[in-house]
């Protein structure tokens, strides 16, 4: 599994080059949503990284399909998605 932060521009690029698409979970956050993405390599859960009360980037966490359902990193992706969105719903 990669962990990385990125600014939005930066997701922005990332994104496109990477053919990402939106998987339908995603939570509102302060002043930007966390989301989970399927890429045309993996499966990447994006969140909001709170910098302070006027700025927020991304940490990213992803894994590529080929190292990801050899090791359960995917499964460890969507398991982790769910215990923030519980948490975020609470």
């Amino acid at each position: 599994m990669t962990r990385f932060y990125l600014n939005a521009g930066a997701l922005d690029r990332w994104m496109h080059q990477n053919k990402a698409q939106y998987t339908g979970a995603y939570v509102e956050c302060v002043l930007v949503d966390s989301f989970v993405v399927e890429t045309k390599r993996g499966v990447a859960a994006i969140y909001e990284h709170y910098l302070n009360e006027w700025t927020s980037n991304y940490y990213v966490e992803f894994t590529d399909y080929k190292n990801g359902f050899k090791n359960g990193e995917v499964d460890k992706i969507w398991s982790d998605w769910y215990a923030f969105e519980e948490k975020a719903s609470a």
